[in-house]
C-alpha cells in the first residue's frame, strides 16, 4: 500500500518545488514499505536519505523565498517550521534502536501529515506570491527544459536545481542592476524621491537575492 499518492491538489505549478515535493513523497513511501516489509536494517538509510533530501529541498524553498521578496516575516516562520521538522527527524534517527514498529507508523503519519499540510498552506503562499509577484521567474521557467531521459526523478530534482535557480537569481540581480543603471543614465528625467526609491528598491534587491545565493550554496 502506498501511505502518500500524489495528486494535482499538491501541485504549486513551480517545476523545482513540484519535482523535489514528488521526491519527498518518494522517500515517506519508502519507509513505509521497510516497515511493512518489517526490514529493521534499512531503516537507518531510509530516515538517513529522507533527512538528507528534506535538508536540501527546504534549503532551495528558503533561497526561493529571499530571492522573490518573499515578506521577510513569512521567511523567518517557513524557516522555523522547516527547522522544527528537522530536529523530528533527526531525533527519531538517533534514537531508531529504541524505535519500535508502532512508533514508526506514528512517525509516518506525522510525516504525511505534516507535508500535505506545509504544502497545501505554507508552501501554496509562497507559490502564490511568486506567480504574482515575479514575471522574471515566469520567463525563467519557461526557459528550463532538462533533458529528463534516462534518470531518476531524485536524480533530475538534484542535478538542474542548483545550475538552474543559480541563473534564475543572477537574473534577478542582473534586472535590478539594469533598473538602477536607468535611473542613474537614463534622459527622462525622475523626481529625487522615485531616483532614491528606485535605487533603495534595487539594492535590497540585490542584497536579498545576495543572501539566496548563499542559502543555496549550503546544498552544495
Amino acid at each position: 500500500m502506498t501511505v502518500f499518492v500524489w495528486s494535482s491538489q499538491f501541485e504549486l505549478k513551480i517545476k523545482v518545488i513540484d519535482e523535489q515535493h514528488k521526491v519527498l513523497v518518494a522517500l515517506i513511501n519508502d519507509l513505509e514499505k521497510v516497515i511493512a516489509k518489517k526490514k529493521t536494517a534499512q531503516y537507518s538509510s531510509v530516515f538517513s536519505n529522507l533527512i538528507k533530501y528534506t535538508r536540501y529541498h527546504f534549503i532551495t524553498e528558503e533561497a526561493l523565498m529571499l530571492a522573490s521578496g518573499f515578506p521577510l516575516s513569512d521567511v523567518n516562520a517557513h524557516i522555523k517550521q522547516h527547522k522544527q521538522f528537522i530536529e523530528e527527524l533527526d531525533s527519531v534517527c538517533s534514537d531508531e534502536s529504541y524505535v519500535s514498529e508502532g512508533d514508526l507508523n506514528v512517525i509516518l503519519s506525522f510525516l504525511t501529515n505534516w507535508l500535505t499540510n506545509h504544502i497545501c498552506k505554507v508552501d501554496r503562499k509562497l507559490a502564490t506570491h511568486i506567480h504574482d509577484e515575479n514575471e522574471i521567474f515566469s520567463r525563467w521557467e519557461e526557459k528550463q527544459h532538462a533533458k529528463e531521459s534516462g534518470r531518476t526523478q531524485h536524480q533530475l530534482a538534484i542535478e538542474i536545481d542548483y545550475k538552474s535557480l543559480m541563473g534564475y537569481f543572477h537574473e534577478i540581480i542582473r534586472h535590478a542592476e539594469e533598473d538602477i543603471k536607468n535611473v542613474l543614465f537614463c534622459e527622462q528625467q525622475f523626481s529625487p524621491d522615485t531616483h532614491q526609491q528606485t535605487i533603495e528598491k534595487a539594492l535590497k534587491k540585490i542584497s536579498m537575492v545576495r543572501k539566496a545565493i548563499g542559502r543555496l550554496s549550503l546544498s552544495q
